[in-house]
């Protein structure tokens, strides 16, 4: 009896599940539908993609998709808000003792070189990092910081996209605009090495409208203007990608916003390559920043779910740094809850979900990389057209961008 035991254990242990085709589960899904067929399940997204029921190995893109060697591990960059710049000091230092370990804030109007202890007074500098995206105001904040901390070591991001400044004020004069901005990232180079000054900001794309594809292409386009811009000025093309930062956001579609993410990562070695820039020089610095246009004002603890579902795609996408929104950010002031809550899904998916532990965790998965694929070769195509059609600012300036994304 034993025996006959031992025998059907080995041989169930050795059993192997019958191989099956696509065309097997399509038989027997057909069936189950009770008179409707598994083409009628076929959804077509905003991008213009099919997206089908079922992926298998065969949806696998020819050539696997290289995303390049990067941390896996992301700087928290929750904004520190307060209605005085005491205020701002005070929550400051709780976020980090909390676990924050960027200084991102915004500037305040009244802030000068007399009151900038009073913001940054007892943060060490050696500790964080900054992570500061502003407008213009960004041009003399930066001669007040570098007065404050005399030993230069300022580390991080601080910058804006002049591109976006553009878009948004229409300023007829933006030579005078980009003149500025070329002369502050030429100066900063030399006086604060570690410093990152350029921003390039994909967010604007998503907040008016514009779907993944979209986001993706002009955000590259955004980025040739500027690299353009600094060509002229003979700033060296490789500086550009180590001191550029691309900001997108992410909406509730969890598997089209981790393949977006990793598409323009994908494609941003395709721009360097494009400009002859070794690869080894064009890891993309992505930030991501969860949405604030699908939150319910009606009942906002449901943004909660929202909101860590963005978050969780981020990472999954592989974001260097990341800002989610508190749940009831829809309101003026956010409340504490709400503070502290954001702030804690980032600790979530670090410290209880290990995600800060693997690098790619889509890469393998059949839907993700066809997705992204799919985004790439959209992405791309669209791309190539506005730069036919002069770049981004000629396209938007003539109202091509605008009809688009309508």
């Amino acid at each position: 009896m034993k025996d006959l035991q031992r025998g059907n254990l080995q041989a169930a242990i050795t059993a192997q599940f019958p191989t099956r085709t696509y065309e097997d589960w399509l038989d027997v899904a057909n069936k189950s539908l009770k008179g409707k067929t598994v083409s009628e399940f076929l959804q077509n997204t905003y991008e213009d993609i099919k997206i089908k029921p079922l992926y298998t190995k065969a949806d696998l893109p020819k050539e696997q998709i290289n995303l390049g060697d990067y941390q896996a591990e992301w700087k928290i960059a929750q904004l520190i808000e307060g209605e005085s710049i005491e205020e701002i000091n005070k929550n400051l230092h709780d976020a980090i003792e909390y676990g924050q370990n960027t200084v991102s804030i915004k500037i305040p109007n009244d802030l000068n070189k007399n009151n900038i202890g009073d913001l940054f007074g007892e943060v060490n500098f050696d500790e964080v990092s900054f992570f500061i995206d502003g407008k213009e105001e960004i041009l003399p904040f930066y001669q007040i910081l570098l007065d404050y901390v005399k030993n230069n070591n300022i580390k991080g991001f601080i910058g804006f996209d002049p591109v976006r400044t553009k878009v948004e004020s229409g300023n007829e004069d933006e030579k005078h605009l980009f003149q500025l901005w070329i002369d502050s990232i030429k100066t900063l180079s030399k006086q604060v090495p570690n410093l990152k000054t350029i921003f390039v900001d994909g967010r604007v794309f998503e907040q008016t409208g514009g779907n993944a594809v979209q986001q993706i292409a002009y955000t590259l386009s955004s980025a040739v203007e500027q690299i353009e811009q600094l060509k002229n000025a003979d700033f060296p093309i490789e500086q550009f990608f180590k001191k550029a930062v691309v900001g997108l956001n992410v909406q509730s579609n969890f598997f089209m916003e981790i393949a977006k993410l990793r598409a323009i990562r994908y494609l941003w070695y395709k721009l360097a390559e494009a400009y002859d820039v070794d690869k080894t020089m064009a890891t993309l610095d992505l930030f991501a920043e969860t949405s604030l246009i699908n939150k319910s004002n009606l009942d906002i603890y449901t943004n909660m779910l929202r909101t860590g579902g963005e978050a969780f795609a981020a990472v999954v996408g592989q974001v260097q740094t990341l800002r989610v929104h508190p749940f009831d950010a829809v309101n003026e002031n956010p409340s504490k809850l709400g503070i502290r809550v954001a702030r804690n899904i980032h600790h979530l998916l670090r410290e209880e979900s290990s995600l800060a532990n693997v690098k790619d965790p889509a890469q393998g998965s059949y839907f993700i990389e066809n997705l992204t694929n799919e985004l790439i070769e959209k992405s791309w195509q669209l791309f190539l057209q506005i730069e036919k059609q002069g770049g981004f600012l000629e396209a938007f300036n003539s109202g091509v961008i605008q009809q688009q994304i309508n």
